[in-house]
């Protein structure tokens, strides 16, 4: 064969391609897979060169070379290579442009290709990714672990290490949701110990299953070692100059921050990776938005949160921040109806994606007068806590007990306990609101000055962390913390129609009606003036009057302020 055959030339660019691949050199493995295709247009030539445009970040050159890819493999028989491609346009899709129909449509052809055909690789990859759309999008438990063995079984006997790994990654995650941590810990850590021992070549595969390992950890609130992996995930990716999985990473990465109470780094890795998302994956913007938004309200810019939980109305957590929004805004109910609706989306067997919902439904629901429901949640809290068995966790449970415990020593006892937990895990927020509750446990047992002492400490922590209305009631805590025990005003007589204010906006209507300002509502109710500002607008609107004279006698005619 000559030398300057066309065949031997595309060959020979292929090969420097692929090696300039596994080297991490995507600008260079472009220029020779480009260089091969001119010469000799091959489905091997299209797919380097869609692998070195993903890394690329060109979203258009990857859709065209991996369809081009696959229309050559179906061309000549290669049902096996054809269902790889379909399996990774699927994947493109979901990443790049959002649209179920298509990923589904790429999938069935996929597994069209794949029947009748003997056991490969690509039959392990297709469980893979069934298993995963189980676990993360429908919280079915069983089929996401029935679907990761079979993907482990067919991976073992095709010898696919890269499959096999990231199978193992996906049943440990699985089990961990379920709320068996110890098993689920020990796969994930096989796995991820193959992922960063160099045997696997598959680089997205290696930093999937390491952000499986992530995931894991932020369930169960195991912060120091999550942080420590994301921050091994974020050198790989930057050692690859892998920008989409370093902005994933970047996101997690950030609630670990938020959760240690590091609020200004995790505000600006949420802010970068936003970024990131919205100008080429918007599909997955909705994991950056809503974190975002949980910040948001913890710095109490209710305004700002609200706006972005609207940009990610079916992300899973939208329920979850939306109850925080509801329950900063002093709408206990709406807060409980949004963590019930977050829960019934996870459904009864994701044990440790149901934690954080139940945490905010028993707060939720103890305000709204729910005792029944409130006292279900702290239970099932409790039975979790003590099934994963982290600092965090038990920290959440005894904070819920404490708060719904009626006896002042026993619930004093709880808090202490709850205190003591999140500052071993590290939550500097969790435990500053803690102490809030333990001062007023405090006030009321009579020990005035533990009570300011905890109050004092707490309202450090949020002055840090830039917590507005926490501070708030900090600080007045700290200064008379028997404030908090003075008997509440009156019931008043329930109206004939149900009141279109919540609770709270009514509180600060009878505030406003007593001739208080912003500044002084904000204080004799523990709030920030932001906060009651917004309280008092959303009176104007349900009530639709113009001022706040007209509102405070709308109200009375409804019998609200009796």
């Amino acid at each position: 064969m000559q030398l300057n055959d066309p065949a031997t030339s595309a060959r020979a660019s292929r090969r420097v391609g692929q090696k300039e691949l596994e080297r991490g050199h995507w600008e260079e493995a472009r220029t020779q897979f480009e260089r091969a295709i001119k010469i000799e247009d091959t489905a091997e030539g299209q797919e380097g060169l869609a692998t070195a445009a993903y890394f690329l970040e060109d979203v258009d050159a990857v859709f065209a070379a991996r369809e081009r890819a696959f229309a050559l493999h179906d061309q000549r028989g290669d049902r096996a290579a054809a269902a790889a491609v379909a399996v990774q346009i699927v994947t493109d899709v979901m990443d790049y442009r959002p649209d179920s129909v298509v990923a589904d449509g790429w999938l069935g052809r996929a597994a069209r290709l794949l029947e009748d055909h003997e056991p490969v690789r690509e039959h392990a990859i297709l469980a893979v990714l069934r298993g995963h759309q189980a676990l993360m999008a429908d919280h079915d438990i069983a089929r996401a672990r029935t679907l990761a063995a079979e993907a482990l079984g067919i991976a073992r006997n095709t010898r696919a290490k890269d499959v096999e790994m990231l199978a193992l990654a996906l049943d440990g995650l699985a089990a961990v949701s379920s709320g068996d941590v110890a098993q689920g810990m020990a796969l994930l850590a096989e796995a991820t110990a193959t992922a960063t021992s160099g045997e696997v070549r598959d680089i997205h595969m290696a930093a999937s299953a390491c952000c499986y390992l992530i995931h894991a950890c932020d369930r169960v609130r195991d912060f120091p070692r999550a942080a420590e992996w994301c921050e091994r995930v974020t050198a790989f990716c930057r050692r690859w100059r892998f920008a989409s999985m370093f902005t994933i990473c970047r996101t997690q990465y950030a609630s670990v921050l938020m959760a240690q109470g590091n609020w200004d780094q995790a505000e600006a890795e949420l802010l970068a990776a936003l970024g990131d998302f919205e100008a080429l994956r918007p599909a997955l913007a909705g994991s950056a938005s809503t974190r975002l938004a949980l910040l948001r309200v913890r710095q109490d810019r209710l305004e700002e949160a609200a706006a972005l939980l609207a940009k990610a109305p079916a992300h899973r957590l939208e329920p979850l921040v939306q109850a925080e929004l509801s329950l900063a805004r002093g709408e206990a109910a709406s807060a409980r109806d949004h963590a019930a609706r977050y829960l019934a989306r996870v459904g009864e067997t994701d044990r440790t994606e149901r934690i954080a919902g139940l945490e905010i439904l028993t707060l939720a629901a103890a305000r709204a007068g729910d005792a029944k429901t409130a006292a279900e949640a702290a239970r099932e809290l409790k039975e979790t806590a003590d099934r994963v068995g982290t600092d965090a966790l038990h920290g959440a449970a005894l904070a819920a007990a404490g708060e719904l415990e009626e006896d002042t020593a026993k619930a004093s006892k709880l808090l202490r306990s709850a205190v003591d937990a999140f500052d071993r895990a590290g939550m500097s927020w969790h435990a500053a609101r803690c102490r809030c509750s333990l001062a007023t446990v405090m006030a009321h047992e009579g020990t005035t000055g533990q009570a300011r002492n905890e109050a004092t400490l707490a309202a450090a922590v949020f002055e840090l962390l830039g917590a507005a209305s926490d501070l708030v009631i900090a600080r007045r805590l700290a200064g008379d913390p028997t404030r908090m025990i003075a008997a509440p005003p009156a019931v008043p007589a329930k109206p004939a129609s149900p009141s279109p204010l919540s609770s709270r906006e009514v509180e600060v209507l009878r505030a406003v009606a007593s001739g208080a300002g912003d500044r002084e509502v904000a204080e004799r109710l523990f709030l920030s003036p932001h906060t009651v500002h917004r309280h008092v607008a959303n009176i104007l609107l349900k009530l639709e009057v113009p001022t706040r004279a007209a509102a405070v006698a709308a109200a009375s005619k409804l019998g609200l302020l009796a």
